[in-house]
């Protein structure tokens, strides 16, 4: 054994000296051309990440504003000012007809049309024909019929408002860029919101259209329709029908509205109704800056739903900012692969900062992002995408999908994995590149990702180190985190795609608002912390959104009346001007004994064990207790690939005593690598067998844990567990 451990450091020692030859070479050959984005910086100087700016009102228990250094005099929040192709673009209708006029001919919508279903197991298998796509010219062209036939069809017009209830396609995109035309309101309600969510956000709104898809008729028939007198119109997208009793259904669905006073038509018969007028209806009222674009109503975590007012100024702040802030290269390929929901302000944001940059959108889904959900196959290899926004539930499944790859291979992948690991990692440290190790080991892990991947953004939550570092390493992509909320139109933070990679960071201020910290005592967080600042965070901004639709006291509360909005989450200025998340102050929960733990926190910490799902984790305390405990959703595939599981069902494995007590030793184990305190540990775990799903209400659609529901799910759970102990 002690033989080949110095074998394996002589080979692997052997290797790195001559990666780091062959690196010199090519450097000397292509110089900066050679890099990925961050590490140019060896090339590049930069400003200061971001500057202090002096408030003269300002509190003992507040910080200075931080703002982003290209704004520290001015907010820059319109596109000329950073982009002079987009000369007086102040509204979304403007910024999509200018990158229209911009780009004409190039790709503007991609997307592959479904031409089989295979049934069978626990979801149907899409057959997907060759990717299909649509230039600017083509795209601005339905735009253009799709707005005139809604607008002929229901008679809505500006500031009238119009909801979307559907999954994130093309679509989508069209009809919001329908609206936009129009000055049409869109209200947006997340696909997998529930039913009584959905119906208050319609009442509450009193739309009288909106888009579904055609699966979502039957539910509208019998539960959404009845107690939603407003609606009047539904527009639906239709889906591969495999035979005849599917298409019949749907029209059954639509005689049966019909019958109830709602007409329901196909997405493609309004947009042929605009393609049939001789002249389309006049807009009544043109867009401002300060026109409402989006009421858009948030899944929350907690309560019902808020609808968040989005200003046409806020989006095309955001879409600014947030452009500016991740960095450009023109050597990029912008394709973009779009399949978070488009309800969620994430992924409406970044589909619309591609336009600044002329770039595709290529629309696929969660499940068939890879072979396993596809045929022939997944969305990335059709793909090859170039710039990919996740949030970290989604880059925790590619990391833990990956490690298990490794680790199904024989004793020698496993060590050249490892020694190619470090080897890489401490290169890019270094800010050199590793070209040997990448044609031994990392061009396959490039290529899982279609080859051409150059920009990975997180959002939604903190990514974990582990995760951030390994996709940097892995997939030889710059690898950045945002921060935003929707009440912040997406953006507030952000990493710089071009400068040095580094993890725990949310980066500084996107330079279209600015940011602040107050003091939260109560927590033991406060301004006048050494060695960083450490408070509530504060942002203000043109991004910053108009407060809730009808919810006046709630937007007092978090809304102060000289614009700043009180975020929650609890932060850090480190030394560079970036912030670094470390807590939420509505998932802290103080201990009998007086302490506080994060739940969020701990949850990120105890994913890393290997025992674990993405997102598989939920961690609960009682403030009566001195501890907290968990709920875990066992990773199967790593499970049953130890000998002692093998053979072993899925609802065995969920009963097992043994494996139930090794998983509570391993997440002790990662607590004790995360840095945890000792009251911080979890004392007992139990496990569950079904999925955690935005369906089944578990998650909310940005893939957050939703604690109330999973509390009331595992109850008598944990009620076993504080009893044990």
């Amino acid at each position: 054994m002690f033989l080949l451990t110095i074998i394996g450091y002589l080979v692997s020692s052997t290797i790195s000296l001559l990666d780091y030859a062959t690196y010199i070479v090519q450097k000397s050959i292509k110089s900066k051309s050679y890099f990925i984005h961050d590490l140019r910086g060896k090339f590049d100087s930069y400003p200061e990440l971001s500057n202090e700016v002096s408030d003269p009102n300002r509190g003992s228990d507040e910080t200075n504003p931080r703002r982003n250094a290209l704004s520290t005099d001015v907010l820059l929040s319109l596109p000329d000012e950073l982009e002079p192709k987009f000369e007086n673009v102040r509204t979304m209708d403007q910024l999509f007809e200018r990158s229209v006029q911009i780009n004409k001919n190039k790709p503007c919508l991609q997307y592959r049309p479904v031409i089989n279903v295979h049934k069978g197991g626990e979801f149907d298998i899409p057959e997907f024909g060759p990717l299909h796509t649509e230039t600017y010219n083509e795209t601005f062209v339905r735009v253009k019929n799709l707005s005139a036939g809604i607008v002929e069809l229901t008679k809505l017009n500006s500031t009238d408002m119009l909801g979307i209830f559907e999954d994130t396609r093309k679509e989508w995109f069209l009809t919001l860029q329908a609206c936009f035309r129009y000055n049409i309101v869109v209200t947006t309600v997340y696909a997998s919101l529930g039913d009584d969510a959905l119906i208050t956000a319609i009442n509450e709104t009193q739309v009288t259209c909106m888009l579904i898809n055609e699966k979502a008729l039957g539910k509208f028939i019998k539960v959404i329709q009845p107690k939603c007198p407003s609606l009047k119109y539904l527009i639906y997208c239709t889906n591969f029908h495999k035979d005849e009793s599917e298409t019949l259904k749907i029209n059954n669905d639509v005689a049966a509205l019909s019958r109830a006073g709602v007409k329901a038509i196909s997405f493609n018969e309004v947009e042929e109704l605009g393609r049939s007028l001789k002249e389309a209806p006049a807009v009544k009222s043109k867009s401002e800056p300060d026109s409402v674009a989006l009421i858009m109503y948030t899944s929350g975590t907690t309560g019902e739903p808020k609808g968040v007012v989005i200003l046409h100024r806020n989006i095309v702040a955001s879409t600014t900012g947030l452009n500016e802030g991740i960095g450009n290269d023109p050597n990029v390929v912008i394709v973009y692969i779009a399949y978070l929901p488009m309800a969620h302000i994430l992924e409406l944001v970044a589909e619309h900062a591609m336009f600044i940059r002329g770039g595709a959108i290529a629309y696929g889904t969660p499940r068939t992002l890879t072979e396993r959900g596809a045929k022939p196959i997944g969305d990335i290899a059709a793909i090859r995408p170039g710039v990919m926004v996740g949030v970290p539930r989604v880059f925790d499944t590619v990391k833990k999908g990956a490690l298990e790859r490794i680790k199904a291979g024989s004793p020698i992948v496993k060590w050249l994995f490892d020694a190619a690991f470090q080897a890489r990692r401490s290169a890019l440290l270094q800010g050199r590149e590793t070209p040997l190790w990448n044609y031994l080991v990392f061009n396959k892990f490039r290529s899982l990702m279609g080859g051409r991947m150059s920009l990975m953004i997180s959002g939604g939550a903190p990514l974990s180190k582990e995760s951030q570092e390994f996709m940097r390493v892995c997939f030889g992509c710059s690898v950045v985190q945002g921060y935003g909320l929707t009440e912040t139109c997406a953006s507030s933070c952000i990493q710089n795609g071009y400068h040095s990679f580094s993890t725990r960071s949310v980066g500084p201020p996107v330079p279209c608002c600015e940011i602040k910290l107050l003091s939260a005592p109560e927590l033991n967080y406060t301004v006048h912390d050494k060695p960083y600042p450490r408070g509530e965070v504060l942002v203000r901004g043109t991004n910053v959104s108009a407060g809730y639709y009808k919810r006046p006291e709630i937007t007092k509360d978090v809304f102060t009346s000289d614009g700043w909005f009180k975020t929650g989450d609890i932060a850090q200025i480190n030394p560079d001007g970036t912030f670094t998340l470390i807590d939420r102050r509505k998932n802290l929960i103080k201990l009998a004994h007086g302490e506080y733990i994060a739940l969020e926190r701990l949850e990120s910490v105890y994913g890393n064990s290997p025992f674990v799902m993405p997102s598989g984790v939920a961690v609960f305390a009682d403030s009566y207790q001195n501890f907290p405990v968990a709920v875990v959703l066992p990773q199967m595939t790593y499970v049953k690939s130890l000998k002692e599981y093998a053979d072993m069902t899925n609802e065995q494995i969920i009963a097992n005593e043994g494996l139930r007590k090794t998983i509570l030793e391993d997440l002790k184990r990662v607590g004790r690598e995360g840095g945890l305190k000792k009251f911080e540990f979890i004392q007992d775990v139990a496990l569950a067998g079904d999925l955690w799903t935005p369906e089944n209400g578990m998650l909310t659609a940005a893939m957050k844990l939703k604690r109330d529901q999973l509390l009331q799910k595992y109850s008598s759970q944990i009620n076993k567990m504080y009893k044990k102990k």
